[in-house]
């Protein structure tokens, strides 16, 4: 049996670390990306820009979260990982991506690649901060390693652990639990449903003989998902464009469905003020649609706006209506 020192066993995981000039912060011990400040092609303005180089740690927890939603480990017979260099723009565009260093095994590095690819596009950079290079190790083993270790002269399973400080507690940090992989499975679908959906609303809009009933359909249910996969950036247009189409149809079931989805989509963003008027127009269309009840979800998200807003009495007026 071997001791665990301060150091991780990783059996299937992203790795650690992100550098800034030349301090090292660590995020955590199951996902790393080391950022790296873009060149730029005038050496003064790229020495102005790194001086003034925000606090980048919130944002890289953010690609982080990205890309893990995204990351399903292969399973392999051993040990291998993957670097990915890429390029995110300061509106979150993904410029460029490539195989910095490969793992050896083509699949591997085949799903790395796509998986930065599909995390795109990221949140938009701080206020300051240019184009940023990223190097990001991906690092996937064995499913079945039976390695164990000894903590406190007890026996443990190969997983990814955090000492503390001090020595005295150790932490699960394993991110391959059924839980975690279930998450995974899950985002995994959603991708595998946007790309079929892009392929499918790129075909519609492209016939000699538009069907814009089928196109705002598809658009829709595109935006779903999207804002399923938090790419809200993509989902926000969509959301338009089959709202118009809604009223160029007169399909007001439709419209009350996709205004209520795209109000949904401004409360999980936080924008409370422009879902407001969104839910009122989803409920109105509904009202005046004959034998069609009232939807309570979405009076009760409409409600759970107005209290997010501090506008009690109206919030309380609809809760009474649901009573």
């Amino acid at each position: 049996m071997r001791k665990l020192s301060n150091r991780v066993k990783v059996r299937s995981a992203l790795i650690v670390s992100i550098a800034f000039g030349s301090a090292l912060t660590v995020l955590n011990l199951f996902s790393c990306a080391r950022v790296v400040q873009a060149a730029d092609s005038h050496t003064e303005s790229a020495t102005v820009e790194k001086a003034k180089s925000p606090d980048m740690t919130a944002y890289m927890e953010s690609v982080k979260q990205r890309i893990q939603r995204v990351w399903r480990s292969p399973d392999v017979k051993s040990n291998c990982k993957v670097s990915v260099l890429f390029t995110i723009d300061k509106n979150g565009g993904l410029v460029s991506s490539a195989v910095k260093t490969s793992s050896g095994i083509a699949s591997v590095d085949q799903v790395a690649l796509q998986t930065v690819k599909k995390s795109a596009p990221f949140s938009k950079l701080p206020d300051g901060a240019g184009k940023f290079s990223v190097d990001y190790t991906f690092q996937c083993g064995p499913r079945n390693s039976a390695d164990a270790y000894i903590f406190n002269g007890v026996p443990i399973k190969d997983q990814e652990y955090k000492m503390s400080s001090g020595g005295a507690t150790l932490r699960n940090l394993n991110t391959d639990s059924p839980a975690e992989r279930k998450l995974h499975e899950r985002a995994a679908a959603f991708e595998n449903k946007a790309e079929s959906l892009e392929t499918r609303l790129s075909a519609l809009q492209g016939s000699a003989t538009p069907d814009d009933t089928k196109i705002s359909a598809v658009s829709l249910e595109l935006a779903n998902v999207f804002k399923e996969l938090q790419k809200y950036d993509k989902a926000e247009p969509l959301y338009k464009s089959a709202i118009a189409l809604g009223e160029k149809l007169e399909n007001q079931t439709f419209l009350s469905n996709a205004l209520f989805d795209f109000a949904n989509l401004y409360y999980v963003m936080g924008k409370y003020a422009d879902a407001e008027p969104l839910y009122e127009r989803s409920l109105s269309v509904r009202s005046k649609i004959e034998n069609l009840p009232v939807n309570k979800q979405a009076l009760t998200e409409y409600a759970k706006t107005l209290y997010k807003m501090n506008k009690f009495s109206k919030a309380d007026e609809i809760y009474k209506q649901l009573r």
